[in-house]
């Protein structure tokens, strides 16, 4: 398996260490590995992570992910063949609704 990160999700993580970075250098840090800790494991486990539960037929399994150690943040992933695809890293405070975009 391999993944790649689309433009939104690369914007979104832009976003959250930008913004974490702001508050404290070392969080910001720290994100960024946990990021691809849990992408890692993702490779290895693709499946594991529960479905999101939207009714658009086009967002049927989507998938997503709590970063490690970030409890508030989820990677949302779909497994394209050998691929796992991120589109989008998410923090649990903002609207749900934004997933839709993805």
């Amino acid at each position: 398996m391999r993944f790649e990160i689309t433009p939104q999700a690369d914007a979104d993580l832009y976003q959250h260490v930008e913004y974490l970075r702001s508050r404290s250098p070392d969080a910001a840090a720290r994100f960024v590995e946990a990021v691809f800790v849990t992408v890692n494991g993702l490779l290895f486990a693709p499946q594991k992570a529960p479905l999101l539960e939207l009714s658009e037929p086009r967002l049927f399994a989507i998938r997503w992910q709590v970063v490690i150690g970030f409890r508030h943040y989820r990677l949302v992933y779909r497994v394209m063949g050998d691929t796992v695809e991120i589109l989008k890293v998410f923090h649990t405070s903002q609207n749900p609704e934004r997933l839709r975009s993805v």
